[in-house]
């Protein structure tokens, strides 16, 4: 008989419960009965599943911090119409990155996703892209806050 590893075990044991879970329970409940039910299968995961809920966690807490302790770049965003964009970017690799990480791509990209959506912020993203495009020719790798910087720097002169 084949051997399964702990973690061929959990996805089957997963993959079962999403597939027999009565219509309306929640998936919540749903990882409560598989919790309940199967505390060994579970048990070698739980130190991994909170350190990355944990670091998840310090990471939001960071990014409130950051986002304090800059007022001022949101204050130049929204001095040039730019607003509510959201904090975080997918990349083309669908990896996420910060906004003042971001290239033109991830930008791009963005528009591309709230065009879809008919977001209320699609008009702000246009404008971002719009001001990147204006560097971009220079530098293809430069990234949103770069351009931020590049911009603030001029409006002071």
């Amino acid at each position: 008989m084949l051997k399964l590893s702990p973690v061929q075990e959990l996805d089957a044991a997963i993959r079962n419960a999403a597939r027999d879970a009565e219509r309306g329970v929640t998936n919540r409940e749903i990882a409560e009965e598989l919790c309940d039910s199967f505390p060994e299968l579970m048990k070698p995961f739980i130190p991994v599943w909170i350190t990355e809920k944990v670091a998840s966690l310090v990471a939001r807490d960071r990014a409130k911090v950051r986002y304090a302790n800059a007022p001022q770049v949101v204050l130049f965003e929204r001095s040039l119409g730019i607003s509510r964009l959201p904090r975080t970017l997918l990349q083309n690799d669908g990896k996420p990155i910060l906004r003042e990480h971001a290239t033109a791509k991830a930008l791009q990209k963005l528009v591309t996703e709230l065009r879809k959506q008919k977001s209320p912020v699609l008009q702000s993203a246009i404008d971002a892209l719009n001001l990147m495009r204006k560097h971009t020719a220079e530098n293809r790798r430069i990234t949103y806050g770069e351009v931020l910087e590049i911009e603030a720097k001029a409006a002071r002169k």
